[in-house]
């Protein structure tokens, strides 16, 4: 029970990092993604199929992303699970890298 509960919690965020390359890399809309404020009476036949609302999500972007790669890639290499790490680096470590590039190069002035 204890290693399916780990497993679950590790394979988490990389099902997000799977959705971020997917949606914002590659341009497939899972459909995961509702707008509230474009069905604010949530009827079925205005409901889009999403099941996170946009502002969940875009904190799961801009914070929760990097946390969860941070965290993730430091217990994976502590513990020595070197698949699970080599997953968080890939999926994970490119999009954090470049955000954190983007976000610190725009500050500065150099992008």
């Amino acid at each position: 029970m204890r290693s399916a509960a780990k497993n679950l919690i590790l394979i988490l965020p990389l099902i997000w990092f799977v959705y971020v390359w997917c949606h914002f890399i590659f341009g497939i809309d899972l459909g995961l993604i509702v707008d509230v404020a474009d069905n604010p009476d949530n009827t079925p036949a205005n409901s889009s199929g999403g099941i996170i609302p946009i502002g969940l999500a875009l904190f799961m972007l801009f914070l929760g992303t990097p946390v969860s790669f941070l965290a993730g890639s430091i217990y994976t290499g502590y513990k020595k699970h070197w698949r699970w790490f080599g997953a968080y680096a890939i999926l994970g470590g490119i999009p954090v890298c470049v955000y954190f590039f983007g976000v610190t190069g725009a500050n500065l002035g150099i992008l």
